[in-house]
């Protein structure tokens, strides 16, 4: 017997066992959407916290393409990968790979 079947018992009438059904607690995140381990957080919460993940993962991708496409522009300059990585650093992006860049 689960916690709901007792307390559905100790309802008198129907409309108190409806209203219970109405009011109980938020589902668990048994599947865990946001993917964080935490399967006991209600489920709403967690779809919120798996899309914030996704929009700052969308604005990582977006910062590591307009770095690498800075890093190609500078390179079809003429540049070092030396002088890149000092403007790279210069505009925030200091942990950048420039492998991708052929010598």
């Amino acid at each position: 017997m689960n916690w709901k079947e007792v307390l559905k018992g100790s309802c008198g009438t129907q409309r108190e066992k409806q209203q219970f059904e109405k009011t109980g607690k938020a589902k668990p995140d048994y599947i865990d959407i946001d993917g964080d381990g935490n399967k006991t957080e209600p489920m709403k919460e967690a779809a919120k916290d798996a899309k914030m993940k996704k929009s700052m993962e969308d604005d990582a991708y977006d910062t590591f393409r307009e770095a690498t496409r800075f890093a190609k522009q500078q390179w079809a300059l003429g540049k070092s990968k030396k002088q890149i990585l000092e403007a790279l650093k210069k505009k925030g992006w200091e942990a950048f790979d420039l492998s991708f860049l052929e010598d």
